[in-house]
């Protein structure tokens, strides 16, 4: 009877450990996708948009 109720106190034990490292991994992967996503953003707004080259107009000879 001792046995049993330890074992599932350890089984318990384990399992709350593992939901939280679980939910600790899915937060942490969260916020570096948004940190990464973020920088993307930041990298997008820093770099001017690319200019539209103008045709030469190439000069009639008279």
């Amino acid at each position: 009877m001792e046995c049993s109720t330890s074992l599932i106190f350890v089984l318990s034990l384990l399992t709350f450990i593992i939901c939280i490292f679980v939910l600790a991994k899915i937060s942490y992967l969260h916020k570096t996708l948004k940190n990464i996503k973020d920088e993307l953003s930041w990298q997008r707004r820093l770099v001017p948009p690319p200019k539209r080259v103008k045709p030469v107009e190439k000069p009639i000879p008279p």
